[in-house]
């Protein structure tokens, strides 16, 4: 959906290919997925053993990735030349974003607890289902922005909002950790 939905939201105001959209969330999507279904089909034993090594190789890679986002646009980030923008001459436009983004996950991170809570849900899926809601692949969106040859500033939303996500979900899991810990003390 989400080459369509990008095709349908910022196809009439930039020029978007489709069909570069479907391969570039192929490539970083659906072949590792893939790739990793016919490892632990095949070779269950190599996958366990790579296994204890993916969850750090990930967030080195992404730290990466949003790391060299934010450093290409750090003029724009301190107030440089591009960073004069402002939201009706009141808002720098990083504050801007990076407010958005706040808000954007913790109304995700808010709800996600909230609607299955109301709904009688366990705290175990409740919890789930918020960081799951929480937390979404932000660094896909800087991998297909760039694909898409947009203007390398667009990038810049998506690789804070990876950071914030990750630093908010991890938060709120440390949160729920502690309290657990301390209620089972008790």
């Amino acid at each position: 959906m989400t080459p369509l939905l990008t095709k349908l939201i910022v196809g009439s105001t930039i020029s978007v290919s489709g069909k570069s959209l479907c391969i570039a969330t192929a490539k970083v999507v659906l072949a590792p997925v893939l790739i990793g279904v016919v490892v632990n089909e095949k070779l269950p034993k190599v996958s366990r053993w790579v296994s204890r090594f993916t969850p750090f190789a990930s967030v080195l890679l992404v730290s990466l990735i949003c790391g060299g986002v934010v450093a290409n646009n750090s003029a724009m980030m301190l107030g440089g030349a591009a960073g004069g923008a402002t939201l009706a001459g009141a808002i720098p436009l990083p504050v801007l974003v990076l407010l958005s983004v706040l808000l954007t996950h913790s109304i995700g991170f808010a709800a996600g607890y909230s609607v299955p809570s109301l709904l009688r849900f366990s705290e175990k899926t409740s919890r789930t289902i918020s960081i799951e809601t929480g937390m979404q692949n932000s660094a896909l969106a800087v991998v297909l922005a760039k694909s898409i040859g947009a203007d390398p500033l667009s990038y810049l939303p998506g690789a804070l909002s990876a950071t914030v996500h990750s630093i908010l979900g991890s938060a709120l899991a440390a949160f729920w950790r502690i309290r657990e810990n301390k209620l089972s003390e008790d």
